[in-house]
């Protein structure tokens, strides 16, 4: 909470969109995680699309195994397969609304 409210003084707003993100009572977009199938890895940049076009926004990930997430990386970057991938969006997305048996996979 201290960290929202230093963030609030640097950035004013920012606050509000951190506790409104955090809310999923007023129908907005909320914060929530889907798990990448675990026989590929795909491109951010593919993922990040893929989202969209469900009219989600993918804000990071965390690999398999890991304790911390990465936000925001490397547009051009892998995402592990099996990595937990956290998005906003108004609705809960799956693994199949995301993941069609021809998205192609990363180099």
């Amino acid at each position: 909470m201290a960290e929202v409210i230093a963030r609030a003084a640097q950035d004013p707003g920012s606050s509000l969109v951190t506790i409104d993100l955090l809310s999923c009572s007023d129908g907005n977009s909320a914060l929530y995680s889907v798990a990448a199938p675990r026989e590929k890895t795909y491109s951010y940049a593919d993922v990040s699309r893929a989202f969209a076009l469900n009219g989600a926004c993918l804000i990071g990930f965390k690999p398999l195994g890991s304790s911390s997430p990465t936000v925001d990386p490397a547009f051009a970057g892998p995402i592990p397969s099996g990595a937990t991938l956290f998005y906003l969006a108004a609705d809960r997305l799956t693994a199949a609304d995301l993941f069609p048996a021809n998205m192609e996979q990363a180099a």
